[in-house]
């Protein structure tokens, strides 16, 4: 048995487990890290963005990986693509450590992505843009 702290209502809190209305947002990056992939043979930038704006989201968080070394060029060139236009977005003109791109506003088009190999739908960045 645990006696809580406080009295718990659910009714008081708020479920943000529902995805993001399709449109545009202000966030910023609150946080980036570098994972290793899961067959080991790549890495990827984990980033966890979160809304400012509008004040009916904000605090979401929306989340993207990018693949910066793998196997597939392709997934490479997606990521420095996205990491390009984050970067712009974000007003950066060199970047040596994620941890530069945190706390800058700016726009994003966030879209609904729909889940495959047996995972849900969720959130994805489409377009970022200066604030």
């Amino acid at each position: 048995m645990a006696i809580l702290p406080n009295v718990f209502r659910p009714s008081e809190v708020t479920d943000t487990s529902e995805l993001l209305p399709d449109g545009e947002y202000v966030m910023q990056v609150t946080k980036s890290s570098i994972k290793d992939t899961k067959a080991g043979t790549g890495k990827y930038i984990s980033f966890v963005f979160t809304v400012l704006e509008p004040e009916e989201h904000a605090g979401r968080m929306v989340f993207n990986n990018m693949n910066i070394v793998n196997p597939n060029p392709v997934a490479v060139k997606i990521a420095q693509e996205e990491l390009k236009a984050l970067t712009e977005a974000c007003g950066i003109e060199e970047l040596e450590d994620t941890a530069e791109l945190h706390a800058i506003p700016f726009r994003a088009q966030v879209i609904t992505e729909a889940g495959k190999n047996g995972y849900k739908d969720s959130n994805k960045v489409k377009k970022y843009l200066p604030e």
